[in-house]
């Protein structure tokens, strides 16, 4: 059976099959743009902790259009000319400060059908017959899924996975109407900001971008635009849709900072101020840098001292005091101990004090 017999076929049978894409091809059908920068941090971000997130909202519309001309020598064609409206809402996106999203309640996005328009025109058996059928309802079915491309740094869209609906079918040599239908698969494009997303990174509200089309030259992927025959017979062919995504911030969320480690109180002067011990405890790995003051402040007793205890161990840690120094905590009434912990690259201070 040829081509044309064949698609004539289904012409009369009024079964319009579009040619839904696999699923497996979501992720060949992505675009292939240059990747966007890795920079960390942005002008808005600047004074937030490295690791902050943001979570946002996001809503979206897009436009879908499919055209077809198929020609199997004159008379005899298949014209196609299908588009539709869609909205669609992704209520919980994580995005980090290098401006990568991750899905955080895939299971609760939802989209919605806005309008179809779908005709079809077949003419076979040389001209002796046309088939026009026409829809103007649908169903899209299939949540909205989002995901980022750590090999192109790039935030990937797939706004539906089924788009079909039914057609009513009639014929010009007065053969009884039939029912047809259309499927649409799902194509998935990059998401893409007017600027450098980084520098909206945190903004109370983002516009992204996003279009892809598949089809015959100039467009590529061919085979992915419904209707496609191969061996000549698809004249042109186009399918794709373009929409925006708008992301509203519903939470920053800062990094839980860790807990400072909490060392031993007990801080005590040996008779005679000659020498100072302190406890010294890190839960994680840390260092600890000692100062010694007189009791009721002034200069320092001598040099600080660095330690770096084992993580989960108390240490006592025992500092000698000058001679020339010891007369100066003994009129003091005592020694002022500071500790400066840093965890982690930050850092927090301690105070104890000793008396004679």
């Amino acid at each position: 059976m040829n081509p044309r017999t064949s698609a004539g076929r289904l012409a009369v049978c009024g079964l319009l099959v579009a040619g839904l894409a696999p699923l497996s091809s979501i992720g060949s059908a992505a675009a292939t743009s240059a990747p966007t920068s890795s920079v960390v941090g942005s002008a808005r971000t600047a004074t937030d902790p490295a690791g902050t997130t943001y979570t946002y909202r996001g809503t979206y519309t897009l436009d879908l259009v499919h055209e077809l001309h198929n020609d199997w020598g004159a008379p005899d064609y298949e014209e196609r000319a299908e588009s539709a409206t869609l909205t669609g809402t992704i209520p919980s996106i994580k995005m980090d400060q290098q401006e990568a999203f991750t899905d955080l309640s895939p299971t609760a996005n939802a989209v919605q059908l806005g309008s179809v328009s779908a005709i079809t025109k077949v003419s076979i058996n040389s001209g002796h017959q046309v088939q026009t059928c026409k829809g103007a309802t649908g169903t899209v079915s299939g949540m909205p899924m989002l995901r980022y491309d750590p090999a192109t740094l790039t935030n990937l869209f797939t706004p539906f996975t089924l788009l079909s609906g039914p057609t009513k079918c009639t014929y010009t040599d007065g053969a009884a109407p039939t029912d047809g239908q259309f499927d649409f698969g799902p194509l998935t494009a990059e998401l893409r900001a007017s600027g450098d997303l980084l520098d909206r990174v945190g903004a109370p509200k983002i516009t992204l971008n996003f279009d892809k089309n598949v089809g015959t030259t100039p467009l590529k992927d061919e085979a992915l635009c419904p209707g496609y025959i191969p061996g000549g017979q698809t004249k042109s062919c186009s399918y794709g849709f373009s929409g925006v995504l708008t992301l509203e911030l519903v939470a920053k969320n800062e990094p839980k900072q860790p807990k400072p480690p909490k060392s031993p109180s007990g801080t005590t002067l040996t008779p005679g101020a000659k020498q100072v011990r302190t406890g010294v405890l890190c839960k994680k790995k840390c260092t600890v840098t000692i100062n010694l003051f007189p009791f009721k402040g002034g200069p320092k007793i001598k040099a600080p001292r660095v330690v770096r205890p084992k993580p989960g161990r108390t240490v006592t840690v025992k500092i000698a005091i000058p001679a020339n120094k010891r007369a100066l905590l003994k009129k003091a009434g005592g020694v002022t101990v500071k500790l400066t912990y840093q965890v982690a690259g930050k850092k927090h201070t301690e105070v104890r004090k000793a008396r004679l």
